[in-house]
């Protein structure tokens, strides 16, 4: 149900599917995976939205205050001339507005043109803004991880020599009370510490990892502290570079002349932005997965389950190379895999190539055969047969297939929603091959009258 009640922010929506077989998991461990699925969510919309609702933002402000200002400057000046200036190599031809202005008005236009100028600073901090609240979420993932491990390993946080205090017993709060109280203090205090000391700590303490994983030596990584730092430039320094800020960046492991110059204002344009969504969402996706496979390591295939999952999300927007980093991360992890399981992450590999952006059909069927090359296909169910078809885009026995795959127990709301099937489905006869299941609808033609 929707409820539209015009202006903005009328929509609200609460709908979303869990992944399945979790009924015996424990609460902690449930809601460590519905943390990464939403955060899958989030990340998507970020990557497709945060840029343009931004950019749009600032647009729509810089387009109003213009002609605002034109405006009043036109009703304030004693003379005035409009002309068309060719850009220079290329550049767009842009208007240009000149005003003499009288002697008298001077005060009350320059008045007028200060509060313009910081109108649209505040305009551009939109952008900046959005970048904040891209760490605020990663924060609140963190937050989420552990106090849902906590639920279920409080020992993590509170060592078994921790003194209960005696006015703790005379103000009647229980044991539980104490321990979520503890755990929150914990919490907060490892979340005040810098990002980096907050992932080795959670990777060394929480996920008992002997070694640090590859993922802290990738440029994911390293383009992910770099963000944080960048939001800490701009909340604590105006967004001017500083030696802190190189400092940092250098341990991280970019080289100095990857870095602007001590003094430099940076900016946060659309493309940074999309970039930053997508390493912060990486190393949150690659910190809650570790855990979850180190923590309930017996239930690991489950988090293997959901990072296919996070890929095929990733497919069906359009966003193919996010596929392939969750699956290069779920796929270092193969020995851990069942056959069944590394295949449909092979099927999901190569639609990332079949669907690559801005490449040719001949490029790429080519890749997408690459990629199915690398696995092997000699025992495959009815289903993984026809998926291999539609990888191939050979649909000459598509409707034998399918039907071999519905028997096998291909449902509709697969063959309608899996990415794979996308080409497929806009082939006559194919989604006949799976029929609706019946309707639950009670029938009310025998109840009594009220």
């Amino acid at each position: 149900m929707i409820e539209s009640r015009g202006g903005t922010g009328s929509l609200r929506v609460n709908f979303k599917l869990v992944g399945a077989d979790r009924s015996d998991l424990t609460k902690g461990a449930k809601s460590v995976l519905e943390a990464f699925e939403d955060w899958t969510a989030y990340c998507i919309a970020s990557i497709q939205h945060m840029p343009g609702m931004s950019s749009v933002g600032y647009y729509f402000a810089d387009r109003k205050i213009k002609d605002e200002v034109i405006e009043f400057l036109k009703e304030s000046a004693i003379a005035r001339e409009e002309e068309i200036i060719q850009g220079e190599d290329g550049e767009e031809d842009f208007e240009r507005h000149s005003f003499v202005i009288h002697d008298d008005d001077i005060t009350s236009v320059a008045q007028k043109l200060s509060t313009t100028s910081q109108i649209l600073k505040a305009a551009r901090s939109i952008q900046r803004a959005n970048l904040s609240a891209l760490i605020a979420e990663f924060d609140f993932l963190m937050l989420r991880l552990l106090t849902s491990v906590c639920q279920d390993f409080p020992e993590h946080l509170i060592s078994d020599d921790e003194k209960i205090p005696v006015g703790l017993l005379r103000s009647g709060k229980s044991f539980e009370d104490w321990q979520a109280e503890q755990i929150e203090r914990s919490i907060a205090k490892k979340l005040r510490e810098s990002h980096q000391d907050l992932i080795d700590w959670i990777l060394t303490d929480i996920a008992k990892l002997q070694n640090p994983p590859s993922v802290l030596s990738s440029h994911f990584y390293r383009d992910f502290l770099e963000v944080c730092q960048r939001r800490h430039l701009f909340i604590h320094n105006g967004g001017i570079v500083n030696e802190d800020y190189l400092e940092k960046c250098k341990e991280a492991g970019f080289k100095v002349e990857q870095l602007p110059k001590i003094g430099t204002a940076l900016s946060i344009d659309p493309e940074y932005l999309r970039s930053s969504a997508a390493r912060v969402y990486l190393v949150g996706a690659f910190v809650i997965n570790l855990v979850f496979q180190s923590t309930y390591s017996e239930k690991r295939q489950l988090s293997f389950r959901a990072l296919l999952s996070a890929s095929h999300e990733f497919l069906l927007s359009d966003l193919t190379k996010m596929a392939e980093r969750i699956i290069d991360f779920a796929e270092f992890k193969s020995a851990k895999f069942d056959q069944g399981l590394r295949l449909k992450f092979g099927i999901n590999r190569a639609l990332a190539k079949l669907y690559e952006p801005n490449a040719n059909k001949d490029t790429q069927n080519k890749n997408a055969q690459k990629v199915l090359d690398k696995y092997d296909w000699s025992v495959v169910d009815p289903i993984l047969k026809l998926a291999l078809a539609c990888v191939r885009r050979d649909f000459s026995d598509l409707i034998k297939l399918a039907e071999e795959a519905h028997k096998a127990g291909l449902k509709f709301q697969e063959a309608n929603s899996f990415c794979v099937f996308k080409e497929a489905r806009e082939i006559e006869g194919f989604m006949d091959c799976f029929p609706r299941s019946a309707l639950l609808i009670p029938d009310k033609s025998d109840a009594p009258n009220s």
